[in-house]
This record gives C-alpha cells, sequence and structure tokens, in this order.
C-alpha cells in the first residue's frame, strides 16, 4: 500500500498461482485494511478482483 493524504490505496495485488483460490488475496486486503485503519485513514483498492473482493465483504463494510 501507498499513502496519500487520509487514504492508503492498493494498486496491485499478486498471489502466485500455486496458491491462488486459498484465501491468500482476501487475507492480504483485509490485512491492508487493518494497517489504514490503524494509521487513521480510508483504504482504496485499484485492481478489479481487489476491489471485487473488498466490496464481496471480504474485508467487512467498515473497511470502506
Amino acid at each position: 500500500t501507498r499513502g496519500h493524504g487520509a487514504e492508503m490505496k492498493l494498486d496491485k495485488l499478486y498471489v502466485h498461482h500455486d496458491y491462488q483460490r486459498r484465501g491468500y488475496g482476501g487475507l492480504l486486503i483485509t490485512r491492508a485494511v487493518a494497517a489504514a485503519r490503524a494509521a487513521g485513514r480510508k483504504f482504496s483498492a485499484r485492481t478489479s478482483r481487489a476491489r471485487a473482493s473488498f466490496m464481496a465483504g471480504a474485508v467487512g463494510k467498515k473497511g470502506r
């Protein structure tokens, strides 16, 4: 993640193909949201898959 003002952005997230579909991407997004919250910032995901996981509730409604 990188911070800009009051928002932290996740530009890209890749999970090695040997580890996909095991929940690692969602876990990483959850941890990024937790880091943003701890810093008092909003979280924003720029990749379509990260946004889809985020919006589907992988990190809960408070992550927005």
